[in-house]
């Protein structure tokens, strides 16, 4: 499908500008230039010099040989107009062949992120200016349904309450396929009870535009290519803070949710999805 859409780009692009020299005076205008400029190359004789003799010598054997060709001449051209008239048509065709494999891919991209398990973990430690935090960031693989080391970080907080936000993406029943909803949840922000959310420490972490909970491994994945994946994962975390992406992608809302910890030393949390895409702290 990707070739089609590939090939009938390139003919939307053909079909745009045979429209713009077929259908309009300032496309005639060219053409008849470009026309006048052939007319007096054929004068132009061995010396440089344009001869009136040379001109119509040179002009009777291209007429001849536009002649022999004549047929296939008009149907070149009947094809040529029939493109440029359906200019529109065309770009429209290739618009919407574009959006229905972008909804596909989606759906896909989203049946691989669906997933109830752990996403984040943390493991407390003593700290001399208070907690030691491990940040333990999992994705998942979805042939064997369970979750994957993506990357881990420390950091120091100064009190014992601390607050892990995440945010949820509610996406449109009919983004997803076969009319089920859906909700993705990942690790947004930790702050602690003195400190406002904005000056809290950022869990909206990754590389290459993608989360660390949505970086999936190629050869995990199911039904689709990599690239078709990460792609859309870059699309889904810039939607984030692009209303304009999330509207397009089928978003209907963000929200929050945030879980209280009251940290103690050598103890490990574990956050996990759940069936409806919210966030739970295991016991």
């Amino acid at each position: 499908m990707e070739s089609l859409e590939v090939f009938l780009r390139v003919g939307q692009i053909l079909s745009s500008i045979l429209s713009f020299l077929l259908l309009t005076p300032w496309g005639w205008g060219i053409l008849g230039f470009w026309g006048l400029i052939v007319l007096v190359k054929q004068g132009i004789s061995g010396d440089g010099k344009w001869r009136w003799n040379v001109f119509v010598l040179n002009l009777s054997e291209k007429m001849g040989s536009l002649l022999i060709s004549l047929p296939q001449i008009v149907i070149a051209l009947v094809f040529l107009f029939a493109i440029a008239f359906f200019d529109r048509d065309i770009r429209l065709f290739v618009e919407n062949l574009r959006l229905a494999r972008e909804k596909t891919v989606l759906a896909q991209t989203l049946k691989n992120l669906r997933f109830e398990g752990k996403i984040l973990e943390i493991t407390v430690a003593q700290h001399p200016s208070g907690y030691e935090l491990v940040l333990s960031y999992f994705t998942h693989s979805p042939w064997q349904q369970r979750p994957l080391l993506k990357h881990q970080e420390r950091i120091v907080v100064g009190e014992q309450r601390v607050y892990v936000d995440f945010g949820v993406c509610n996406f449109d029943y009919t983004v997803v396929g076969e009319g089920g909803a859906y909700n993705l949840a990942f690790p947004y922000r930790l702050y602690t009870a003195r400190q406002s959310p904005e000056r809290g420490y950022s869990l909206f972490s990754g590389e290459k535009g993608i989360l660390w909970h949505f970086a999936i491994p190629e050869e995990e994945l199911l039904g689709m290519e990599g690239r078709d994946f990460f792609s859309m994962g870059q699309k889904i975390v810039a939607s984030i803070t692009n209303a304009s992406l999330a509207k397009k992608l089928g978003i209907r809302t963000f929200y929050g949710q945030a879980l209280a910890l009251d940290l103690v030393p050598g103890k490990r949390y574990e956050f996990v999805t759940t069936g409806t895409g919210g966030v739970k702290l295991l016991p």
